[in-house]
């Protein structure tokens, strides 16, 4: 009896400690986030704000052809995936689908000239 008694305090304390979830920081998309388009002389600055599922925020696209092009942001962000459309008054609208890491954004861009183009932003 003491044996088992001695088993489950020892098993449960381990459980306990195994835990973590409460105290683990939780990641968001909300940030200001910088970053290149790989194979590309083309930066990329988002600013997102998370509400629940939802994102949303502006952004600019500095390329050498059209310098500083704004951005208006629209997303999805669940279960560590972003889908973002970015829409601008120059491009057709560019989907970002990534995943969101504590620091860093790692994804791809399609739409107007990108065909799956990688991009990795990090958070400033």
């Amino acid at each position: 009896m003491f044996r088992r008694t001695f088993l489950m305090l020892g098993a449960a304390i381990a459980l306990a400690s195994c835990g973590g979830s409460a105290t683990a920081p939780q990641i968001t998309a909300t940030g200001r986030w910088l970053g290149a388009v790989s194979g590309r002389n083309v930066t990329l600055e988002l600013n997102l704000s998370q509400a629940g599922n939802t994102v949303s925020g502006s952004g600019i696209f500095n390329t050498p052809a059209y310098g500083p092009v704004p951005l208006s942001i629209s997303g999805q962000f669940t279960s560590g995936t972003l889908t973002l459309i970015m829409a601008s008054n120059i491009y057709q609208p560019v989907t970002l689908d990534g995943t969101v890491l504590p620091t860093d954004i790692v994804g791809s861009l399609t739409g107007d000239s990108f065909t799956g183009t990688t991009v990795t932003l990090t958070r400033q």
